[in-house]
């Protein structure tokens, strides 16, 4: 599952100067929880999309099956449709490799839950980001948000740092790899079960006993999807 998360309680420096609430978007594998990719940008667009995406495809090897990708279904996701139809007309074989494009329908959030109450944590994330930029807050100021219907007042802090500041810190990796390498519980089949996102994932992909891995240059030419 791929989504977008508008940060709620921080706004950072845009290339014009102006403060903007950053978005996180995540890249998110359902079978074993392990959280891919995750990265911070303005908007979700098809250039951030392409970007993470293509990431993700030099982050791990593949299995040689069908693999179900949901994106959310906004705008700035679709083009991942072009995306994942040029990497099966390069790489799938009849029972093999096949990326499955099954986006989330409009309005319907159970489509992803998991990553749904994944944001709630991204939410919990952004407090660890202002106290590591303490030093570089501008000022805060007052906020209303709506959160399940309710109507909630908040502090929003901006912060004196960009987007190449904030992803080239060690805190998203950071919260990445707590997320991965922790054992967390989860509803599953109606049954709370408990593992590390990285040893079922690991363990998986052991058992495969051939998986496809993706070169650099094949990731480039997809970058044309992104504009």
């Amino acid at each position: 599952q791929m989504d977008g998360c508008r940060m709620r309680y921080l706004k950072i420096k845009d290339d014009n100067g102006r403060f903007q609430h950053p978005w996180a978007i995540e890249l998110f594998d359902m079978g074993s929880r392990y959280m891919f990719a995750l990265e911070a940008y303005f908007a979700e667009s098809n250039a951030s999309a392409v970007g993470l995406f293509s990431r993700f495809l030099l982050s791990t090897p593949f299995p040689l099956q069908k693999i179900r990708i949901r994106p959310d279904n906004a705008k700035g996701f679709l083009n991942l449709a072009r995306v994942m139809k040029a990497l099966n007309l390069a790489h799938s074989t009849p029972g093999g490799f096949y990326m499955d494009a099954d986006f989330a329908r409009p309005s319907s959030p159970k489509d992803k839950a998991h990553l749904e109450s994944s944001h709630q944590g991204l939410h919990n994330f952004e407090i660890r980001i202002i106290k590591a930029f303490e030093q570089r807050i501008v000022k805060t100021a007052p906020a209303i948000v709506f959160h399940r219907g309710r109507k909630e007042k908040i502090t929003v802090t901006l912060l004196d740092i960009t987007l190449h500041d904030l992803n080239d810190s060690p805190l998203i990796k950071g919260y990445c790899d707590e997320h991965n390498q922790t054992k967390h519980y989860f509803n599953e089949n109606a049954e709370i079960r408990s593992w590390v996102p990285s040893e079922k994932l690991g363990d998986f992909l052991a058992s495969q006993p051939k998986t496809l891995c993706f070169e650099p240059d094949q990731v480039r030419e997809l970058m044309k999807y992104g504009f």
